[in-house]
Formats: structure tokens, C-alpha cells, sequence
């Protein structure tokens, strides 16, 4: 015996048509596809069809009835995540400005060029905000920072003997 179907048990005060233009309305992909589930689901359209329709799997589309029986048109608001950041424009202004023209050993760090760990510190410090090394890397990228290790180059060295080292740069006795 298959299991039976969820079903969609009220439209809590809306027709279709009224469900219809709400998701029209709607600006985030969940809340339209939530409608959307709802709505083919209370037309009869079996559970698999709506899930393939709005590209979403079957157990996802039976918790989004579940919870339209719940609590109506209250689960269509998206409340997934997302937050304001707390990084404005003149902490970034002071971060690209330090990176360029501030040497980490005048403010008080060992090392004389920055990276990640002592930028989240230097911040840490300044501001009394917690960020992450990553989070800190991506702010540079964004600001079009890059590294690049540098090329170790030997200046001590007698030229002549530099060229001996250099690829090709005598011939081989071998045939």
C-alpha cells in the first residue's frame, strides 16, 4: 500500500488566484517556490511533479505543505540567514590605507610586511571587532590586493658565477 500524499488542508483565507499574485510579489526563490508547491499541490498535482516543476526535491516540498498547514503566509517570509555588515566604508578606507602606506613594525608587530593574522589584529585593536583571517583576505582581494611570494635572488654573488647556475648556460659533454 503507497503512502498517502500531503496534502495542502487550508488556504487559510486566500484563493488561488489571491495565492497567485502574492507569489508574483515575491522576491526571494524560497518564498516563490513555497507558493508555488502550495499552490500546485491544492490543484492536485502529485507531490514528485511539483518537486521536479519547481526544481526542488520531494522531502523538501512535503515541509514546505507541512508548514503551510502550520502557519499560512507567515512561512513565506524568507528568514534564512543574511546579516548587515559591521565592516563600513572608513574601516575600509583605514585597512587599504594602513596596507599601503603603514609598516606593520611601526605599529608594533614583528614583521615587516602585512598579512591576514595581524591585519584581524590590528582591526581587533582598533576597533574592538573580531573578524576572521579569511573574511580580512577576501576585504583585500576585493580592494584588488594579490600576493605573490617574492623571487629569492642572491646579490652576493659574483654575477659570473650566477650565469654558470643559470638553465642552459653551458654545454652538456653528453650527446
Amino acid at each position: 500500500m503507497a503512502r498517502k500524499c500531503v496534502e495542502v488542508k487550508t488556504l487559510h483565507g486566500y484563493t488561488i488566484e489571491n495565492l497567485n499574485e502574492i507569489e508574483k510579489k515575491l522576491k526571494s526563490d524560497y518564498s516563490k517556490s513555497l507558493m508555488r508547491a502550495v499552490i500546485m499541490r491544492h490543484q492536485g498535482i502529485h507531490t514528485s511533479v511539483v518537486a521536479k516543476t519547481i526544481g526542488k526535491s520531494v522531502p523538501s516540498v512535503t515541509i514546505y505543505i507541512n508548514r503551510w498547514n502550520e502557519s499560512g503566509i507567515d512561512v513565506a517570509a524568507d528568514l534564512r540567514g543574511g546579516s548587515v555588515s559591521t565592516f563600513n566604508n572608513e574601516m575600509l578606507d583605514d585597512l587599504k590605507d594602513t596596507v599601503i602606506n603603514k609598516n606593520p613594525r611601526e605599529l608594533g608587530f614583528t614583521a615587516a610586511t602585512w598579512n591576514t593574522h595581524m591585519l584581524k589584529e590590528y582591526i581587533a585593536e582598533k576597533y574592538g571587532l573580531e573578524y576572521s583571517s579569511e573574511w580580512i583576505r577576501q576585504l583585500l582581494i576585493r580592494l584588488g590586493f594579490s600576493y605573490k611570494r617574492g623571487l629569492y635572488q642572491p646579490t652576493k654573488v659574483d654575477p659570473e658565477l650566477q650565469a654558470l647556475f643559470k638553465k642552459n648556460s653551458r654545454p652538456l659533454g653528453y650527446c
